[in-house]
């Protein structure tokens, strides 16, 4: 998929649209990765890079973990990082198409590299998602429901975030009953 700006939007068809939101709804994403380069210091006794990664999302926990798999074929915290108004951040390497950076903090970033671009740009997104998601609060004040957030949301998400509470309200009219 092409890319708009570095660290701007991608451009999403809808298949890869309709997997971040489907990673979205489990609350819980896991994906296998390789981890090209960590640009802090860490355990370096247990595995070399390039390694194969898991990066693993709550959004109960509000939380992106990155995990190595060690020598002996298990997995190794590396660091997290809880969603924020401003990390965990993606930016896309333009001159190599399946490569990408996460932020986890200002002086966290770790090189990644995906399997090919669509798998790629489903990450960057799921991430986007995950932290868009855990920027909302709501508040219930009698019957009526309050959206606060801490950030401006993409429109994009905005769209996603009002057919998902048309769809809880429309279930909620149902029960009620």
């Amino acid at each position: 998929m092409p890319v708009c700006r570095e660290i701007g939007p991608l451009v999403l068809d809808e298949e890869i649209e309709k997997k971040a939101l489907s990673n979205l709804e489990n609350k819980e994403f896991e994906i296998s990765v390789k981890i090209e380069a960590i640009y802090f210091d860490y355990n370096k006794s247990n595995f070399t890079l390039p390694c194969e990664g898991v990066l693993s999302l709550s959004q109960e926990r509000r939380e992106l973990t990155v995990f190595a798999v060690n020598k002996s074929g298990e997995r190794e915290k590396i660091s997290s990082c809880k969603f924020s108004e401003l990390f965990p951040s993606v930016h896309i390497i333009r001159k190599v198409n399946i490569a990408f950076e996460i932020h986890l903090s200002q002086i966290e970033v770790i090189k990644f590299s995906a399997s090919n671009h669509y798998e790629r740009d489903i990450i960057a997104v799921t991430i986007r998602m995950f932290e868009s998601s855990s920027q909302i609060h709501t508040t219930e004040v009698g019957s009526l429901t309050r959206v606060i957030t801490s950030r401006k949301i993409p429109l994009r998400e905005k769209i996603i975030m009002r057919r998902q509470q048309r769809k809880n309200r429309a279930q909620n009219q149902i029960w009620n009953y």
